[in-house]
């Protein structure tokens, strides 16, 4: 089906300004903001509108433009988006919860979860946050993939990488009512730890603590139950309720990282 003018206009100030909203009240100027963001939301879920917004530019036979650094990108994208939504992307990486960082933003309390879920679906906003997060990771060295690796240090884990446990016998002589020696054999049992510089340096997240206690050397291993349940939301192993919250676990996982892990 061809496209009408409205939808063309629609598009082209989409792909300039990535608020359906005031894209739909261009191409239909009579139109009230309630029914722009009702209808501006229908018509990027038209097929052939979406396939117009999503189609890639032909590829150039002009000479190439030199790649921006990190930082040059960052400010092109601060520089292209008002304060107010400037300040939103800035303050949304800070926990990942997108209506306390439109709180936080100024933007109206009674719909900040509203705006928050509007904002996130703007391309020039996701790809601000997308910039800070990676100057970010840059910054502390810290991605996804880390993440993960520390994750499943933790999840398979096993006891035996950090400690052995060891049995032996000796013989005791006590005597019987004669006054005889009578031999008793005893079985003993030693827990060695093995020294860190020892244990593959892969498997060293997943020790908790090491700590000198009354009865000898303790060692504590992180929640390994947890660490599996996390990476299995992660690949969407699991079918039941909780994997609608695994996005959530993750971020909460992420924060903590960035954070510094809590130290």
């Amino acid at each position: 089906m061809a496209l009408k003018s409205e939808h063309l206009i629609f598009i082209q100030h989409y792909k300039e300004t990535g608020d359906h909203i005031a894209s739909y009240i261009k191409a239909v100027p009579s139109a009230d903001r309630k029914k722009a963001a009702t209808c501006g939301k229908r018509w990027l879920n038209k097929p052939d509108i979406a396939a117009e917004i999503n189609k890639v530019n032909p590829v150039s036979t002009a000479k190439p433009v030199e790649v921006d650094d990190l930082s040059t990108q960052l400010k092109k994208a601060a520089d292209a988006l008002p304060i107010k939504q400037r300040t939103f992307c800035e303050e949304y990486i800070l926990d990942l919860n997108g209506t306390q960082a439109a709180n936080r933003a100024k933007y109206k309390k009674n719909s900040a979860c509203e705006q928050a879920s509007e904002l996130l679906t703007k391309p020039k906003i996701k790809a601000y946050i997308a910039l800070l997060m990676k100057a970010r990771a840059d910054r502390t060295e810290i991605t996804p993939d880390r993440v993960l690796k520390e994750l499943a240090a933790i999840a398979f884990a096993n006891i035996d990488d950090f400690v052995k446990v060891t049995e032996g016998e000796e013989i005791e002589t006590t005597m019987d009512a004669d006054g005889n020696p009578v031999e008793n054999k005893r079985i003993y049992r030693t827990v060695e730890v093995f020294p860190t510089d020892k244990v593959d340096k892969a498997k060293i997240p997943a020790i908790s603590s090491i700590k000198q206690g009354k009865s000898g050397i303790e060692l504590k291993i992180h929640d390994k139950e947890k660490a599996l349940e996390l990476l299995g939301r992660h690949l969407g192993m699991w079918n039941d309720k909780l994997q609608l919250n695994a996005d959530d676990e993750l971020k909460k996982l992420y924060k903590t990282v960035m954070n510094g892990g809590g130290k």
